[in-house]
């Protein structure tokens, strides 16, 4: 019967057909997840619905497009057999990064992991994101040809490729230790299932974000060459900036923040004043970010009803707000904020307690209602 839906759903050419078809996939998959996760205890249940939420959002943040393939192929003179070594290149490094990080995945929780994995990812995309601002011209200029656009694509692949399918590999292992042993196959399946409709969920938004940051590609007519579309990359760059935030923002936004204890909630902007929005919007088009680290000492401990100190419970608080903007017509601005935070102390158990988690994430919208820049 699915079957028959996909199919009539694409011969019949609706509006919307890749939402129908991905609506219809998701709310199969999360029936067989209830169906299954029903006969867990409560703590599993928990443990394995948390993991598989969290390596979804992770794989569902969507990518640039090919935009950024033709602009390297056209404006970096990357061509066929050099995309492929990058290509094969990623491909065997990420198989031996399943090995070299598998410690690192059995000592640590899946947020810390896909906290990691976000950070990393941004840091590693940075260098193409430059590129496009002319990072190795000045980068070749500077090292009389040796760091080019390839030497930079090339070290880039190499550094990221290793964390390609780290993320996966935290829910596959709970399922083969902890699933019933008569239904691993099909919690693997159904598991596997979810994950990749995240991938499905990351093409809608690449789609979704092409639409909004048009890219285009020369194209001329194979009979008589005339020209029939031009080039046009002048929006790659937000493009790839927006991607960027995005990439960075949608992970934090799965774990759950642990605790209540965090009152320090960052303005994302610059026109702000630390935690107070200012009325004031960015140009058009124009980004922002920043980053605001701050420090608690005994942000939580447990006292008598006259005040005197029973108990520490957390007693060292680090936290990190990694704030993005983007100015819209010169009339609004949106906003995304994503905090991260560790803890340590003797917890609530006297146990011992040391975690990174990752928190909410938070967006936010101005809109100005005046005249001027500096109003309502």
């Amino acid at each position: 019967a699915f079957v028959l839906f996909t199919l009539t759903v694409g011969v019949a050419d609706f509006a919307y057909s890749e939402e129908i078809v991905f609506a219809g996939s998701m709310a199969i998959v999360a029936l067989l997840m209830v169906r299954l996760t029903s006969e867990l205890a409560p703590d599993a249940r928990h443990v394995l619905v948390g993991t598989a939420l969290v390596v979804f959002v992770f794989r569902a943040v969507p990518g640039p497009g090919e935009g950024a393939t033709w602009w390297m192929i056209d404006k970096l003179k990357f061509d066929q057999q050099f995309l492929s070594v990058l290509s094969l290149i990623g491909s065997a490094l990420t198989l031996a990064g399943m090995f070299l990080f598998r410690r690192f995945m059995a000592e640590r929780s899946i947020a810390y992991v896909v906290g990691f994995l976000t950070v990393a990812a941004f840091f590693f995309g940075l260098p193409i994101v430059s590129m496009y601002y002319g990072l190795h011209e000045w980068t070749a200029a500077l090292t009389g040809g040796l760091v080019d656009a390839r030497f930079i694509a090339l070290v880039n692949t190499a550094l990221e490729s290793p964390l390609g399918q780290i993320s996966m590999i935290p829910m596959l292992a709970w399922i083969a230790n902890s699933a019933p042993a008569n239904l691993k196959a099909t919690y693997f399946a159904v598991m596997a299932s979810f994950t990749n409709l995240a991938l499905s969920l990351g093409q809608l938004g690449t789609k979704y974000l092409n639409e909004l940051f048009v890219v285009t590609r020369e194209v001329r007519d194979p009979a008589t060459n005339v020209l029939q579309t031009p080039d046009d990359y002048s929006q790659l760059g937000i493009l790839l900036i927006v991607q960027a935030v995005l990439g960075l923002a949608l992970p934090f936004a799965a774990p759950a923040l642990a605790g209540g204890i965090n009152h320090f909630e960052a303005a994302a902007g610059p026109h702000n004043y630390v935690v107070t929005n200012h009325p004031a919007v960015l140009p058009h088009l124009v980004p922002s970010a920043w980053l605001i680290l701050s420090y608690a000492h005994d942000p939580l401990v447990y006292r008598d009803k006259d005040g005197k100190e029973l108990q520490k419970i957390v007693e060292h608080q680090a936290n990190a707000e990694l704030a993005a903007a983007l100015g819209l017509f010169d009339r609004f601005e949106i906003g995304i904020v994503a905090p991260a935070l560790w803890v340590n102390g003797p917890g609530f158990d006297n146990q011992g307690l040391n975690e990174f988690t990752t928190g909410d994430l938070r967006v936010n919208a101005k809109a100005l209602l005046t005249p001027w820049n500096d109003g309502v």
